[in-house]
């Protein structure tokens, strides 16, 4: 599957492989897929390329599991301890507007922003320096073409995505 995934998120199969070179890099999903599960990888260029979706976003953790109390993003730093928001969108999917709640446990500069399924911003909903506590905008979506969006907010240094559905 994650080959599959792979494809329809736009990578090839590795240089020289459908060639059956020697270069090609056998351990690859994408050449290998699911026969050498789970010893296979993305290589490093295929994740720079996954890097660069709109669709692919560092996991952030709204709360710690029973027993993962310890842990740690790539970076090294506690997950538990650098959560400082939550974003969500009521009703998704929705026809004309939809309700976007960020809820802050500290001050935080933020943006929201609505963005194509390529990344690029269509519109901001809202931005300034927020206090802790509940804060909800609308987006009106009138004149948009039904499909899927992506609701970014961005708080300080930490970005959180949802997709949206915009159906007519």
């Amino acid at each position: 599957m994650g080959h599959e995934l792979g494809h329809a998120l736009g990578l090839p199969h590795p240089p020289g492989c459908d060639a059956g070179q020697a270069s090609c890099d056998q351990g690859s999903i994408m050449w290998t897929g699911l026969y050498s599960y789970p010893n296979t990888y993305f290589s490093a260029a295929e994740k720079d390329l996954l890097n660069k979706s709109p669709f692919i976003t560092n996991v952030e953790l709204s709360h710690t599991l029973p027993g993962c109390s310890n842990l740690l993003s790539a970076s090294g730093e506690a997950v538990a301890s650098r959560k400082n928001f939550l974003l969500e969108n009521v009703p998704n999917p929705f026809s004309s507007e939809t309700s976007i709640t960020v809820q802050l446990q500290h001050s935080e500069n933020i943006s929201i922003d609505i963005l194509d399924v390529w990344g690029r911003p269509m519109q901001r909903v809202a931005a300034g320096n927020l206090r802790p506590g509940k804060h909800t905008f609308t987006w009106h979506a009138q004149g948009k073409a039904r499909g899927v969006y992506v609701c970014r907010l961005q708080a300080g240094n930490h970005v959180e995505t949802r997709k949206i559905l915009l159906v007519k």
